[in-house]
């Protein structure tokens, strides 16, 4: 009786899970769209939802696998049992993995393509993203040993949930090159030279002020606040570049001068000086000049920075890779015993 009960119980949760299905679905249909561009069918048919139904039960049978095996020794029965499940977990959630691949390999490839980073080769002399990226992991691995990675997710997909970073993250899933303003040097000192770079830096800066609050959350949480988005929004762009500039880590990220081009181009105060061939910005308390070629420089660094702190994603989750490279090489040596 008492095993028919728990049998019952189990049948139960995962009804509910079950029932539950068609409105976990229609949550994650806006973020998808906002975040792909593309959108998805306003319902779904029987035979999709039945279809999710029967992955979402083999998937609940798994983890009840998984909670068996986790209580048994490792011994070579145990580690076969252990890279089957996870197998097989893996080519219920992930797809397009080749029949010829196992999933364990194909995740761990996914993984190593999201580390990936561009390299300085095609950068104009003198800009470097390597510096920031690495910079940036160095960080992260330092947050993650004082921070639960659970708390880190938290403040990160808040930010999807509230939409404040849709935007940026779509134009770098869309567009990972140079923006097309930036794809050369000024070749000519003209006022259409000048108007394109501030298009164009319009644009880095635009997206930099929003991307900055990534790291600066991070920062708090690794001093031991809670902050949210609605809260980091709120404190002024110039603090939050000297709370970077104090990390040696990630020093590169931030310039003092790129707040006051901000601030300059979003007020439509950037004034185009010809005897100087280059562009003065000022603000309420500071003026920066720039030539049209530093200009174009000053704008692929603020882009640099930019993509390197979309990166966070990627970093976070990719923390811990090599460990777990090591231990399933370690759980496949016992599993041929």
């Amino acid at each position: 009786m008492k095993q028919e009960a728990i049998k019952n119980g189990k049948n139960d949760e995962l009804e509910n899970i079950v029932q539950m299905l068609p409105q976990m679905i229609e949550q994650l249909r806006t973020e998808f769209e906002l975040l792909s561009g593309k959108p998805l069918a306003s319902d779904f048919s029987s035979a999709e939802l039945g279809s999710l139904e029967r992955r979402l039960k083999k998937l609940y049978l798994i983890t009840q696998q998984f909670d068996v095996v986790k209580g048994k020794g490792l011994t070579p029965v145990s580690a076969r049992e252990r890279l089957s499940l996870m197998n097989d977990y893996l080519r219920l959630i992930m797809r397009r993995i080749p029949k010829n691949r196992e999933p364990l390999d194909h995740m761990i490839e996914s993984l190593d393509r999201l580390r990936q980073v561009p390299s300085n080769q095609d950068l104009p002399e003198g800009l470097d993203f390597m510096s920031k990226y690495n910079g940036l992991c160095i960080f992260i691995d330092e947050l993650l040993m004082v921070v639960p990675k659970s708390s880190v997710n938290l403040f990160l997909n808040s930010g999807l949930s509230e939409h404040q970073l849709v935007p940026q993250l779509q134009r770098v899933l869309n567009n990972l090159s140079l923006p097309k303003g930036l794809s050369m040097p000024p070749r000519r000192t003209t006022m259409q030279t000048m108007e394109k770079l501030k298009l164009a830096l319009h644009d880095v800066t635009t997206d930099w002020e929003v991307i900055i609050d990534i790291v600066y959350g991070l920062i708090l949480l690794k001093e031991g606040q809670n902050p949210t988005w609605s809260n980091t929004r709120k404190v002024a762009l110039w603090d939050k570049v000297g709370k970077l500039s104090q990390e040696p880590n990630l020093a590169a990220l931030v310039k003092s001068e790129w707040v006051t081009v901000r601030n300059a181009i979003a007020h439509g105060r950037a004034l185009y000086i010809p005897s100087g061939a280059g562009i003065q910005f000022p603000d309420k308390k500071r003026i920066v000049f720039w030539t049209l070629a530093q200009t174009y420089l000053e704008a692929v660094d603020i882009y640099l920075a930019n993509q390197a702190m979309l990166g966070v994603w990627n970093i976070v989750q990719t923390v811990g890779l090599m460990d777990f490279k090591e231990q399933l090489t370690q759980l496949r040596i016992l599993a041929r015993q």
